[in-house]
């Protein structure tokens, strides 16, 4: 039997060489440039088909290059060969779309975070008694972080002005936070384009990569915000908060437009809520009561629902491409399992026909080390080696079983 083993390795290569030529053709790059949801469905049925038809082809040349040994296939092997090929496509674009069904799972993942806390210390926070709970709010919110947090205070009005840069709220940084939040003055009007692009500076230059980073505004007032503005802002990676002290009537807000006690959206209310949206953060809307005071413990609880939605990262679960998507929930990745171990009984058995239990038992391993080997082979290339690993696996399974005293192989 050693004289065959040439033959075997050649029919494994080209098997395995067809595969990987199939996967590189089908590059989802190529052909899903738009990555929608339908077309990553098509792709994933085409991906498992076409890698099986590809393996095949390659698996039965290199079975004809042989005059001394043949494979005794059943006779109904080509109407066997079609049924896997769609039942392949069925099973890869069903299993891509389960997979996509999670894409609004969300995962919390407690983290430490830069925050940037700006707050208005226009002339009208004095005049209408805001000033009082704004400093209260910000001292009992700066108590409440942990020592994982850093925290920056800046003020603004028409100018801006630090009064803590990124500062970690252990003991002593809470102490000083606390001293800078009590020593705001309060002077001239409301310009947001200054303390934007101040938070957004500092955080790019100065936040730490593995931390969560956010900007709150809190304000009384109305300003516009330049395009240019808005666009750092919603390029930079960090969640905006707005907590805004409102007209009476307004209803809080969190990613819808509002409007004040005349029913007409201001420009700037509209920019700031779409800002938050862009960013993945939320608007807060807080009334004044009848007085035309606000309370301290509502605008703590503005301060800490925005911070609580930073240190957690709320972040969608990705719906890409089954076959290629690295980090998933435990859903997706059963999901993917199955559909692997399914298409790999599929494959094996499209090879020959073969349904022995040993042969299903066999490239059900195969598809597992698939399965397995995917997660940390998450480039679009890496696919390429594993995809074809499990035909040439299959390929080896097969042709064992199918030599020697098996009733599928004879000697010419």
């Amino acid at each position: 039997m050693n004289n065959k083993r040439p033959f075997l390795i050649l029919a494994w290569i080209l098997s395995a060489g067809s595969a990987t030529a199939a996967c590189i053709a089908m590059d989802p790059g190529r052909w899903i440039p738009e990555q929608t949801v339908l077309q990553r469905i098509i792709w994933s049925g085409l991906f498992f088909a076409i890698l099986f038809l590809a393996g095949f082809t390659g698996l039965s040349l290199g079975l004809k290059l042989h005059r001394r040994y043949r494979i005794h296939r059943s006779r109904s092997w080509l109407p066997v060969c079609v049924l896997c090929a769609l039942l392949l496509f069925g099973v890869g674009a069903g299993g891509q779309a389960l997979f996509t069904r999670s894409r609004s799972e969300e995962i919390y993942h407690p983290s430490p975070a830069d925050v940037v806390l700006l707050l208005d210390d226009s002339s009208s926070m004095e005049q209408h008694g805001y000033d009082v709970p704004r400093t209260e709010a910000a001292c009992r919110f700066i108590d409440s972080l942990d020592e994982n947090t850093r925290l920056q205070i800046i003020a603004f009005s028409g100018t801006i002005r630090e009064y803590a840069p990124l500062t970690p709220a252990d003991d002593a940084g809470r102490e000083l936070l606390k001293t800078a939040v009590r020593s705001i003055d309060l002077t001239g009007t409301t310009n947001f384009d200054l303390p934007l692009e101040e938070a957004v500076k500092s955080l790019l230059e100065n936040g730490l990569a593995d931390s969560g980073k956010a900007i709150i505004l809190f304000t009384d007032g109305e300003a516009s915000i330049s395009d240019e503005i808005f666009t750092k802002v919603k390029d930079s990676g960090s969640l905006f908060f707005s907590v805004r002290i409102t007209e009476t009537g307004e209803q809080a807000s969190t990613g819808t437009s509002a409007a004040g006690a005349s029913g007409i959206v201001t420009d700037t209310v509209s920019r700031l809520i779409r800002l938050t949206e862009e960013t993945g953060g939320s608007d807060i809307a807080l009334n004044p009561g009848t007085d035309g005071s606000i309370f301290t413990d509502d605008l703590l609880n503005a301060f800490q629902t925005a911070f609580a939605a930073t240190t957690e990262m709320i972040r969608t679960v990705p719906d890409g491409l089954l076959v290629l998507t690295a980090e998933i929930t435990p859903y997706q990745r059963a999901v993917r399992v199955i559909t692997i171990l399914l298409c790999a009984v599929l494959i094996g058995t499209g090879y020959f026909g073969g349904t022995r239990p040993l042969q299903i038992l066999l490239n059900l391993v195969c598809g597992s080390l698939f399965a397995v080997s995917i997660s940390p082979a998450s480039g679009r290339y890496m696919i390429v080696a594993v995809s074809a690993g499990l035909l040439l696996g299959s390929a080896i399974v097969l042709l064992r079983l199918s030599d020697g005293n098996s009733a599928d192989a004879a000697e010419r």
